[in-house]
């Protein structure tokens, strides 16, 4: 330190000496400060039930579902907590169920997890230290504080991969995703749009010591989804054989949420008895029908609610054919309003279209198409429409549901009511819509035409000339507006 002096001497005044000097002692009692403050004792923890340490040990392509307690602290209560699983090794998945933490835990200071761990027949043998981490919000009962947690750790999970003595190796690769969007115009021209992952594609890649034959086999996926291998018997060498898996109506999450989340198997038996495993997580999104002969396309769920505006359906069918079949004709076509058992005719306040209503379904390659439905001035209710479809050489009736909202006006009703609101059979008229309520602009966004939109007394309707919207204004605005090019008589 006195040469150091010295040397500043040489080259600094004392002032400057004396500022150098502060600064260095209180940034070093600074950084002290910092680094004590940030030693905090964590009062969130997972330990087993009996409160040791967290420890597993598995095969290759096996799985295990361990029991685990987390503890909070007496004077701490949970805002909002998450937790994860991190330091994985590859080829091994792992999450809390549940992943986030109930008031459940602020009641008795603690709370019962099931920790899931899958490891495929690929991951590498040996030992492994998994972390639980927490991100969320905890607060101090005595002091008001809140600590905030970002990836914390919660506790740790000693994993040890013990070997499968198997001579098959194999490797499901990451998802291709095929996506499709739709999009429906309303009558005023607006457009709106969905996009979907209509299928996804994994290609799967199995290895053998000696050249064997192979069996590819998943388990039972979710109803109104689908998944093939194909093919489903391959012969596997050192150099590796490929096939792929395609599946629909269900998709490998980007994160896993065990409320929502399957867990697949994927598995290669050979015909000597050897046998490796892969695990995906699987998420339901869309229903889909799968056809193994012709039959008829479910129009499942039902669309709506709304009312005087547009909305659609997105349907998904999928050929499987059980016997030699390349393709499949489909045609379909809107028959009419289901009425007491009758058909008649769409009403002027119902327009329903099939985006695409003839197509061939290729086999194996899921298809999706939508039907949109504009509802112009349409009464609140629910209907049911019948469309016809023929499926290669044979034709089915089935009906897809509509459910249409009470619209919403501003202002108060006061007197005014939507006849037939409340009767039995909504489709014997239309609706008288309160003109005194809703604006020109909702009013002609509802369907109503331009020349039949009612203003509130004492102002006239304009049609704007940026736009050719109508608006009500006071009649001595009239010739002004006018005058001035910025709106237009009917």
């Amino acid at each position: 330190m006195p040469i150091i002096i010295k040397m500043l001497f040489k080259n600094f005044s004392n002032l400057s000496i004396l500022a150098l000097l502060v600064c260095l002692l209180f940034n070093s009692y600074y950084v002290i400060q910092t680094h004590a403050s940030s030693v905090i004792a964590m009062p969130l923890e997972v330990t087993s039930t009996k409160g040791l340490p967290l420890e597993a040990i598995i095969k290759q392509g096996n799985s295990v579902h361990i029991s685990a307690e987390i503890q909070l602290g007496k004077n701490y209560e949970i805002e909002d907590m998450h937790q994860t699983i991190s330091s994985l090794p590859s080829k091994v998945q792992a999450w809390t169920n549940p992943n986030m933490l109930s008031n459940e835990i602020n009641i008795k200071h603690i709370e019962n997890t099931t920790i899931t761990i899958l490891v495929d027949s690929e991951t590498q043998t040996g030992n492994y230290t998994l972390a639980i981490m927490g991100s969320g919000t905890i607060k101090d009962l005595v002091t008001g504080n809140y600590l905030q947690l970002n990836n914390n750790t919660l506790g740790t999970i000693h994993l040890t991969i013990q070997p499968n003595p198997s001579k098959i190796r194999m490797n499901v690769g990451t998802p291709e995703m095929h996506q499709e969007n739709f999009c429906a115009k309303d009558p005023h021209g607006f457009t709106m749009c969905n996009s979907l992952v209509t299928y996804e594609e994994f290609s799967l890649t199995v290895y053998s010591k000696n050249t064997v034959d192979m069996k590819l086999n998943a388990s039972i996926v979710p109803t109104g989804s689908w998944l093939r291998i194909i093919p489903q018997q391959i012969v596997a060498n050192s150099n590796g054989s490929s096939a792929k898996i395609i599946m629909s109506g269900i998709e490998k999450p980007p994160l896993v949420n065990p409320l929502v989340t399957n867990v697949m198997t994927i598995q290669a038996a050979s015909t000597n008895g050897d046998m490796v495993t892969s695990f995906l997580p699987i998420v339901k999104t869309q229903n889909l029908t799968i056809l193994n002969f012709p039959a008829p396309i479910e129009l499942a769920g039902e669309i709506g609610p709304n009312i005087n505006s547009t909305n659609y359906g997105v349907f998904g069918v999928v050929y499987d054919p059980h016997y030699n079949s390349t393709s499949l004709p489909v045609n379909l076509s809107v028959l009419g309003l289901i009425k007491k058992d009758n058909i008649i005719p769409l009403p002027s306040w119902l327009d329903v279209n099939i985006s695409k209503p003839s197509f061939d379904l290729n086999a194996t390659q899921p298809y999706y198409f939508m039907i949109t439905v504009n509802t112009p001035s349409a009464p609140a209710g629910n209907y049911t429409v019948a469309i016809k479809e023929n499926i290669g050489e044979k034709q089915f009736i089935k009906n897809m549901r509509i459910t249409l909202a009470s619209p919403v006006f501003m202002g108060s009703i006061s007197d005014n009511k939507i006849q037939n609101e409340n009767t039995a059979d909504p489709l014997s008229s239309l609706p008288h819509m309160p003109s005194n309520i809703m604006s020109p602009l909702m009013q002609f966004k509802s369907g109503i035409s331009v020349k039949d939109i009612t203003c509130k007394k004492d102002f006239t309707l304009i049609l704007k000339s940026e736009d050719n919207f109508p608006a009500c204004v006071k009649p001595k605005d009239v010739t002004n507006l006018v005058q001035r090019g910025w709106a237009k008589l009917l």
